[in-house]
Order: C-alpha cells, then structure tokens, then sequence
C-alpha cells in the first residue's frame, strides 16, 4: 500500500537519495554530462535540507512511502517560472522507476492538487523537458494538456520545457 504525506526534515536524505537516482534514470539521454556530473546526493541533500527546514506555508514537499521506504518524491507552490504565471505549480515529481505503474505518481499529483487547491489555486500547470516522453504520457493520461513552452535556466542545465496545464485543478483532486 502506498501512503502519501507530506515531508518533513528526516526525510531529506532519503529524499536526497531517490531525487538523484531518478533524475539521473530520467535525464539519461537529455541532460548534458556537465549536469550529470554536478549533480550528486550532497548537492542534492543541501537543497532538501534548506528547502525542508524553510518553506513558506505556500510551498509543500510530498512523500510516497510503500513499506516505509519513500519510492516517490513531489514538491509544489506558487509559480515561480513566468511561463507557468496564474497556476499553482508542481516543481517536481519523481517516483522511482523499481515502483513505476503502481499508482504513485497519481498519488503524489493528487496530494499535490489539493494541497494546491486549498491554497486557492484553480488551476496547476509544470514544465517538463522536451523529449522526457515517459513524464509527458504520464501527465497527459492525467488529462494535462500542453499549452507553450520555455527555456527553463534550471540549477543544472537550461533545458527547453513543454508547460503542462491542467485548467480545472478538480480533475486531478481526490474523489
């Protein structure tokens, strides 16, 4: 049974963890080598730790735990990129790819989308990279439709990003 909840400061490393693991999984073939090279677990736990230990009330990190272990990750809030302006934003998602198709990643949008939409957002968008097709799929089976997109600077690399949109936050809420 997977249990989605929000995050909290423990669990950073093991956060820290499965975000590099899965980035590097996903960006495989996309991102550069400079990136995969910059990035590792300390870097990653660094911005955890920070992220975790002072996040404003509009921002919230998510959890997927299966058997204790967290299998999944997301991280949501006010948009912060001017492509994705009027929406709440999920920042990011990742759910290991040992545990894919088991519903987490559904989880962790829908935690997302209330948590979002109790903040008075109706309507969530993100940015995927452009050529990542497992994520696109994914967000697309959810009902997310692709409406522009941008050149996202990114801590690592500038990547060029589809936005994602949802204009009815409820399509992805708990029923």
């Amino acid at each position: 049974m997977i249990a989605v909840q929000p995050a909290c400061l423990a669990d950073a490393p093991a956060i820290a963890a499965l975000h590099v693991k899965v980035w590097r999984h996903a960006y495989r073939d996309l991102a550069p080598d400079s990136a995969h090279a910059a990035l590792d677990v300390p870097h990653r736990m660094k911005q955890w730790h920070a992220q975790l230990s002072s996040a404003p009330a509009t921002e919230r990190g998510f959890v997927a735990r299966k058997d204790s272990a967290i299998v999944g990750i997301g991280y949501c809030g006010e948009a912060d990129k001017p492509a994705l302006a009027g929406y709440g934003e999920v920042r990011l998602l990742y759910v290991d790819q040992n545990h894919a198709g088991q519903g987490i990643g559904t989880a962790l949008m829908r935690a997302m989308a209330d948590f979002l939409a109790e903040a008075g957002h109706r309507r969530l968008a993100l940015g995927v990279v452009d050529g990542n097709l497992p994520a696109i799929a994914f967000y697309q089976a959810l009902g997310g439709k692709i409406a522009g997109r941008f050149t996202n600077p990114g801590p690592l690399w500038p990547s060029v990003d589809l936005v994602m949109a949802w204009d009815d936050i409820a399509v992805l809420q708990r029923g």
